[in-house]
């Protein structure tokens, strides 16, 4: 199991937990709304790949975002989605981002920023990326 993550709206009514699942055959995220009566759930549904570290957070309208790492892709990926209704996620990192890790993202009133560790080779960078929120 990875480093659990966790999520507080503003107001501190709502909290949202996520984390590694090594339950099944293949480790994937699951998630749950710690202040409620929700069951765990799968963070993608459909996950095509062993997944990690995901990261949480509120928009000030109380939807929530999430990212983590996942290799879908055939290498280690960012994916992130929304607590919209029909996001069903989609692939942040680049193929030349080489191998991503360690996602984090921040909700803001106009963007929604993230940032993670891409690997190639030996060299290491953070990328950095606004989103819409």
């Amino acid at each position: 199991m990875s480093l659990p993550a966790v999520a507080v709206t503003k107001d501190g009514k709502r909290v949202l937990v996520a984390w590694k699942q090594v339950s099944k055959n293949v480790p994937h995220v699951s998630w749950r709304e710690a202040t409620g009566t929700a069951r765990d759930a799968d963070l993608q549904p459909q996950p095509g790949g062993t997944q990690d570290h995901p990261h949480l957070a509120f928009a000030p309208n109380g939807t929530w975002a999430a990212v983590w790492e996942e290799t879908r892709a055939g290498r280690q990926s960012i994916w992130y989605r929304t607590s919209k209704p029909g996001d069903s996620g989609k692939q942040l990192s680049a193929p030349n981002d080489g191998q991503a890790a360690f996602p984090v993202l921040v909700i803001g009133a106009q963007n929604t920023t993230v940032a993670y560790e891409a690997k190639q080779g030996e060299r290491l960078s953070v990328v950095v990326q606004k989103l819409p929120s």
